[in-house]
């Protein structure tokens, strides 16, 4: 838009403005376009998913991957260390478990990370589980 305003007029979706037109596709307001920086975090997200990451933390190892995967800043860090998930912005893409390398225990591999269902934290909730 060059610095300049995209001319907005007061549209209602599949009504022709006042030139009895329809809008063009410069008049539209775009669709996801962050307009201001860093509000990201304003859009809880978290709703999205139908799975969702659950931590182990008996079997990480602290190496971060989850964190640097996490392509919506959803890894709680505190001190360097992994301490949890925002599930309010945690949409359940799995990157995370993926990349955790986990730890191995009795000569199996444990991951640290592992994606449930979310009928099944419900259930967890309800002290069914």
């Amino acid at each position: 838009m060059s610095g300049q305003e995209a001319h907005q007029p007061n549209l209602v979706p599949g009504k022709p403005n006042v030139d009895n037109k329809l809008p063009g596709w410069r008049e539209l307001t775009p669709g996801g376009v962050i307009t201001e920086p860093g509000n990201a975090r304003e859009f809880v997200t978290g709703d999205w998913g139908v799975v969702r990451p659950e931590w182990h933390e008996k079997y990480c190892i602290q190496c971060l991957f989850c964190w640097v995967a996490c392509p919506d800043n959803a890894v709680e860090v505190e001190d360097g260390r992994v301490v949890g998930f925002d599930y309010a912005h945690c949409k359940g893409c799995g990157v995370c478990a993926h990349q955790c390398p986990g730890k191995v225990v009795e000569g199996q591999r444990r991951k640290a990370i592992e994606m449930k269902a979310e009928a099944d934290f419900a259930r967890q909730d309800r002290g069914e589980a």
